[in-house]
Order: C-alpha cells, then sequence, then structure tokens
C-alpha cells in the first residue's frame, strides 16, 4: 500500500470538508493490474494484492506513471522498502493500514486519517482533484505497461522524472541517459532481428561497439522509423548526434564526478522522455486514445464543480 497524495472524488463527496476519516479508506476502484489485485481509494492511497514487494513497487509505480502521463501532474516513485502493510475489508470495501515505517509522510497519513483529511482540507484550491471515472482507463494503461516487458524501463524513467522535479541533478541525468543507451541498443536489435540475424550475433555486436559506433550505425542504417501512422517517437538525426554530445557529459558525471548543468538534465530530459514514448510504440502501447478519454472525463469533471 502506498499514499500517492492525490484526492479521489466522487459525485457525492466533491470537497474533503464533507468527508469523514473513514471516507478516505473507501475503494472507489478495484480491478488488476499487473497480474495482481489492485485498489484505489477515495483519499488516495493505492494498494495491490502482490506479495513481492520488488513486483508491487514496479506494479505500483506502472500505475504512478500512467498518472503521471494522464493527468499532467508528477508523482514520486515508491521503493520496495517504502510500501506499507494493509488489509482489504469485505465491507465497503475499504482498505485499513496495519503496518508501516512512522518515519514516513505516508505512513503518518496512514496512521492518523483526521491528519490527512486536515490535510487535505489545507489545499486551497486542490490541484490534483480527479475524477474517481478516469481511473479504470489510468489503470488500463498502468496494467500495459506493468505487463510490456519494459516495466522496469518506465519505473525508470519515473525515478529520474521524479529526481528532475527534486533538483537532483546527478540522479536525474543518470536515469534519463540510461534510457536513452537503452532505446539505442533496441533499436539495434530490432534492426537486425528484423533481418534475421542471430541473436548471438547480435549480443557479441553490441558488446563490441562503443556507443558512437551504435549511433553511427542508427544513422547509416537510417534505422529509427514510424511504428505507426504519424509516430512522432523517431529520434531524427540531429538527436542523433545530440546523444553524442550528451555522452561526454556522462563520462564527466562518472569518471570525473562532475555534476550536469540544469540545461544538460533538460537535453536529457527531452531525449529520455523521448525514449519512455519509443519503448510504449514498442510495447504497441498507443497513449492517444488514452489520454483523450480521460481529458474527456475531467473537462466535465471541472465543469461541473467549478474546479480550477
Amino acid at each position: 500500500m502506498t499514499p500517492v497524495f492525490l484526492f479521489w472524488d466522487r459525485p457525492s463527496r466533491p470537497h474533503p470538508s464533507e468527508l469523514s476519516p473513514d471516507d478516505l479508506d473507501k475503494a472507489v476502484f478495484s480491478g488488476t493490474l499487473g497480474g495482481s489485485a489492485f485498489h484505489v481509494t477515495l483519499g488516495g492511497y493505492i494498494a495491490t494484492g502482490e506479495n513481492d514487494r520488488q513486483v508491487a513497487a514496479d506494479n505500483l509505480n506502472s500505475f504512478q506513471l500512467a498518472y503521471t502521463l494522464l493527468r499532467a501532474f508528477p508523482l514520486d516513485p515508491v521503493g520496495p522498502k517504502e510500501l506499507d502493510e494493509c488489509v482489504l475489508e469485505a465491507t465497503g470495501p475499504s482498505i485499513r493500514p496495519f503496518r508501516g515505517s512512522i518515519g514516513r509522510l505516508g505512513s503518518a497519513f496512514a496512521s492518523d486519517r483526521k491528519y490527512h483529511l486536515e490535510f487535505l482540507g489545507e489545499l486551497q484550491p486542490i490541484p490534483t482533484f480527479c475524477d474517481a471515472k478516469a481511473l479504470p482507463m489510468v489503470v488500463e494503461l498502468g496494467d500495459r505497461m506493468a505487463q510490456s516487458g519494459y516495466q522496469v524501463l518506465f519505473s525508470g524513467f519515473l525515478n529520474a522524472n521524479a529526481a528532475r522535479g527534486n533538483g537532483e541533478r546527478i540522479v536525474a541525468f543518470v536515469g534519463f541517459w540510461l534510457l536513452v543507451e537503452l532505446v539505442v541498443a533496441e533499436e539495434l536489435t530490432r534492426y537486425l532481428t528484423a533481418r534475421n540475424t542471430q541473436p548471438t550475433i547480435i549480443e557479441a555486436s553490441l558488446r563490441s561497439w562503443t556507443l558512437y559506433e551504435r549511433i553511427a550505425l542508427l544513422k547509416k542504417w537510417n534505422v529509427s522509423q514510424p511504428l505507426a501512422p504519424g509516430d512522432p517517437t523517431m529520434f531524427s538525426r540531429a538527436e542523433l548526434g545530440e546523444i553524442g554530445k550528451l555522452a561526454k557529459v556522462r563520462n564527466k558525471i562518472m569518471h570525473a564526478g562532475e555534476r550536469p548543468s540544469d540545461q544538460e538534465v533538460e537535453r536529457a530530459s527531452t531525449l529520455g522522455s523521448r525514449a519512455m514514448w519509443r519503448f510504449l510504440r514498442f510495447a504497441g502501447i498507443t497513449y492517444g486514445p488514452y489520454v483523450a478519454t480521460v481529458d474527456t472525463i475531467q473537462r466535465a469533471f471541472v465543469t461541473k464543480y467549478n474546479l480550477p
């Protein structure tokens, strides 16, 4: 279980002042994500039935990233040691925490629902209101990412994005850079596989090629191509050249202990984000229908309750 510090509304209770502490535990969504039970409460808590803590954290982070993308509101990732344990009550249903690390703010919320409710009520206006009707689409996107085979990469993007927002320049740059290196390798792997190159040869080749050689081959073979009509995720030749330039920044960080500038982090963020979108395409996930549906739901919700 983990709190997302959001307030999930339902039509009958549009503001925290109309809630009781017990209302925060009531589930507004119950389904599955990553092959395990998944629940979201009115108070903004998410819980998974997955017992393996690392898998549970990865599944929750898939939801966190889906929400980040669909609502344009960045959520922080969670690690396996940050998770509280909870029980799902049959009547309601509602989720009750029973074990957690009291040193975490999330656990403070879990232990004192009255404090959580007061905290929500002090947010004027509440920028993270989200109609619970949007949850099925958010969970569906999160579920597809969790089962895509690229789950670790998506979690890596969420970590890098959170570090960028927190001003952790080294963590952010390295996180985005890892995505860039991985997408370069994936592009070459897919290109060579399509030409019936043996996996052992591909693996040996990737080990022997430097990053600069890989980029040169991407350009020479014109590897980065649309994966569907209107696909905007390809890397242009100019962007491939930018990767080569940022490799020097990466080397200074790793070998000289230098801190990247804000501008260098932003450049890495742009390329890392492009890599994340590319991996979504590799997974066969088309983002447009999700954002269109969620935006329609949210616009109606904001209009109905005159929210900012």
